[in-house]
């Protein structure tokens, strides 16, 4: 009697997780012409609502001119260099008014160009090898991160040098913050404004500075394994440090601000490279779980599986995984360049932004309060695709759907010029009655089209989003 209560028990909380675990749903590219390409490196919703998107690399599209040189005189002249940018996107995939921001400009004054800097070298004059004189010399520096501050100002990383900028207008609020730690990682920022930053490489500190720019001492004297981002709670007294070359997340804790940090680890078998705080569950942190190029599940003495590619709600409360997670959907299948790289959440929480390294442009999920649920235990005898209801709709409708046989199911949308915008249902369904809900809180008013697929049946509608 016990083990069968146990059992039904153990299949109620496994289908809570699974209906849990399916709430996110891929929804389209974005911006949708993929303009920002490959080797995204950093994203952050501001509180509007705008989407911030750094890449790891510098493009030809983003190129000034900067000082340099005549390599067969040596006479000095201006040359086109390809520099680091910052677009930002309204959430409907238009770009901001001050969009792209190639400049740090403070107090209206340009301080620099943004992720590069002119310094000087010596060579020998081309004309007199005997002498030597000095030249500018363009260094860029790649794109490594993006955060909020403690007022929502976004906090940029590029390199070894940490910028920060104003959400509403795009201006810098402060110079340049040299680290000196040789290549950064996304830093953290605490509800004070102070910084927490370490290099990509292991076996230097964790650094703290404070929001003027002053160095505050190290949260962690020697660093353990590879890492590309880490956060820290609101109150500063936990940081969250994941080493992905080592496969755990470290935290490091302290009872005040005067004490010391105190290491402990969680998240065994993770292979983070990006983790984000959810907006409206304070007490949430997303974490990457790894990648084709970095496997999860491979921390000695650990049996632990978790999907690649995937995001997952980690509760800091319980340390213990939420249920929740968002799949990397890939562009190209098990591709070992697409490292999850960068995420963001809107203010709502109810859209996510992911962005992975080398390959792929940023993708948009959206988080579904309904999801796709089966009506009853019916089995229906034929395939079907209802009408949307209702139709029009503002901004969410039903679609229902029938299937007589297990299948493989699909449900998308598209809209008039045939792109995808959102996928409904992408995975193995049982027998029965299904209703998927689709909500279009960031689509344009119009007609739209969806489709199911589920073995040889294919069916499509139109429906009208009326806002």
């Amino acid at each position: 009697m016990f083990k069968k209560f146990f059992l039904v028990l153990s299949l109620f909380v496994a289908m809570a997780f699974n209906s849990q675990a399916q709430t996110w749903q891929f929804a389209s590219v974005f911006p949708a012409d993929s303009t920002q390409g490959a080797g995204t490196h950093g994203i952050a919703v501001d509180p509007d609502g705008k989407i911030w998107i750094q890449c790891y690399y510098a493009y030809t599209r983003d190129s000034l001119q900067v000082p340099g040189y005549d390599a067969a005189t040596g006479a000095l002249k201006t040359v086109k260099a390809s520099v680091r940018a910052l677009y930002v996107f309204n959430p409907d995939g238009t770009q901001a008014s001050f969009s792209p921001i190639l400049f740090n400009k403070v107090g209206g004054v340009v301080k620099d160009t943004l992720g590069g800097e002119t310094a000087f070298k010596s060579i020998k004059n081309p004309l007199d090898t005997t002498v030597m004189i000095t030249v500018p010399a363009w260094s860029a520096m790649t794109g490594r991160g993006l955060t909020l501050d403690e007022n929502g100002n976004v906090v940029a990383a590029y390199f070894d040098q940490l910028y920060k900028f104003d959400y509403k207008t795009g201006e810098g609020l402060m110079n340049r913050l040299v680290l000196g730690i040789g290549g950064t990682v996304k830093p953290g920022v605490d509800a004070a404004g102070n910084y927490y930053v370490r290099s990509v490489i292991p076996g230097g500190p964790i650094k703290m500075f404070d929001k003027a720019g002053v160095f505050l001492g190290n949260a962690l004297d020697i660093t353990t394994g590879y890492c590309r981002s880490i956060d820290v709670s609101k109150n500063g007294l936990t940081v969250y440090h994941p080493a992905y070359s080592v496969h755990y997340v470290q935290t490091l804790k302290r009872a005040d601000e005067f004490s010391t940090f105190v290491s402990d680890t969680v998240l065994r078998g993770f292979d983070c490279e990006s983790l984000v705080w959810d907006p409206v569950k304070p007490d949430q942190l997303w974490l990457s779980s790894g990648s084709y190029n970095d496997l999860p599940n491979r921390h000695t003495g650990e049996v632990t599986n978790y999907d690649v590619a995937t995001w997952y709600a980690y509760d800091t409360k319980t340390n213990t995984i939420s249920g929740e997670k968002m799949a990397w959907t890939f562009y190209t299948a098990a591709n070992a360049a697409e490292r999850p790289r960068a995420i963001g959440f809107s203010p709502d929480g109810a859209t996510a932004y992911l962005g992975t390294f080398s390959a792929g442009a940023v993708r948009k999920y959206t988080r579904s309060g309904v999801g796709v649920e089966q009506l009853g235990n019916t089995i229906p005898t034929v395939y079907m695709l209802d009408q949307n209801y209702p139709n029009p709709f503002n901004p969410e409708t039903s679609i229902r759907f029938s299937i007589p046989q297990e299948s493989f199911v699909t449900v998308k949308v598209f809209n008039t010029l045939g792109e995808e915008v959102m996928t409904l249902v992408n995975e193995q369904k049982t027998a029965g009655v299904y209703n998927a809900s689709f909500k279009a809180n960031s689509l344009t008013s119009g007609i739209y089209f969806y489709t199911i697929k589920a073995n040889d049946f294919t069916s499509t509608k139109k429906m009208i989003l009326m806002k």
